[in-house]
């Protein structure tokens, strides 16, 4: 699982890290950090190369919810978690509420019963 995100200096994020990595370690699987400093073409690049490595998924605090790059996520049946946003793509949103870390949890379950390519 990867988290693709803004600045790893912002305790929002990095609480959202913790959270995530508890809850994946839980399952057997690693949290990789992806920071993008808030630059889409940074962002792109990372979404590129998690694709590329076929991760079980991708959490996100993206630069720009309207990128064509997390529709290309969702073709290729990549779970993606859009951090405290919403968006109208496929996708589930992770708010900061007492319920995040069993979403989390969700999500790698899911992840872990799809057959690696």
């Amino acid at each position: 699982m990867a988290y693709v995100f803004f600045d790893s200096s912002n305790p929002f994020f990095t609480d959202v890290a913790r959270g995530a990595d508890d809850a994946l370690r839980y399952n057997g699987l690693a949290l990789v950090m992806c920071t993008s400093g808030g630059d889409p073409g940074r962002e792109d690049e990372y979404l590129s190369l998690l694709l590329e490595q076929r991760v079980h998924g991708v959490l996100i605090t993206s630069a720009d919810y309207d990128n064509p790059m997390l529709e290309r996520l969702a073709r290729h049946n990549l779970p993606v978690v859009l951090v405290d946003r919403s968006a109208s793509r496929r996708s589930q949103t992770v708010s900061m509420a007492p319920g995040a870390p069993w979403q989390l949890q969700e999500l790698a379950r899911s992840s872990c019963s799809r057959p690696t390519r």
